[in-house]
């Protein structure tokens, strides 16, 4: 029921990544093609696109697709106001790709906190800032919660492949 990783379908979905940011050119474009990309090609059970507001303040899930979607879109509210130090604020302010992990001990950069388990559960995944002309204007998120398989460093690598390929994109776009 949840897709499996597939290289080939990565590789079709990265060239149609490309096909869209040289012809069209916008932003929900792009967004929609790298969560489908991410999401079946990297065979991931969900994946969520979050937009920082205008005033800084929240992170607004804005695209999701995958394992009860309307549901994850509707709950995933963040204040980036409060908590300074969660791997949300941390992977939009340093400008990086990170592998939350729940195990990882308090402090470490992919600890996972209370207040995020309760918005993205307890399982691990995988978050990149959305960049356009060096600033952090949101965020993706994928994960393999509601089957239970484990994330592995070559997904990991490819979700890091699609995330600079959308940024990539949104700078043409800003351009």
């Amino acid at each position: 029921i949840h897709p499996e990783f597939d290289p080939l379908l990565q590789l079709k979905i990265l060239r149609e990544l490309t096909t869209v940011i040289s012809t069209t050119c916008e932003l929900n474009d792009i967004v929609e093609t790298v969560l489908e990309g991410m999401y079946r090609s990297l065979g991931m059970d969900r994946a969520l696109f979050a937009l920082v507001s205008n005033d800084r303040k929240h992170l607004v899930a804005r695209c999701t697709v995958g394992h009860e979607a309307t549901a994850f879109q509707e709950s995933f509210d963040w204040s980036l106001s409060d908590h300074q130090d969660n791997i949300f604020h941390h992977a939009l302010e340093k400008k990086t790709i990170l592998w939350g992990r729940v195990g990882n001990p308090a402090g470490s950069v992919g600890f996972i906190e209370r207040r995020v388990r309760k918005i993205v559960g307890a399982g691990p995944f995988f978050i990149a800032p959305a960049i356009m002309n060096g600033l952090s204007i949101g965020l993706f998120y994928v994960d393999r919660r509601a089957s239970g398989r484990a994330l592995d460093e070559e997904s990991f690598q490819a979700f890091k492949h699609f995330s600079q390929q959308a940024n990539l994109g949104l700078d043409f776009l800003a351009r």
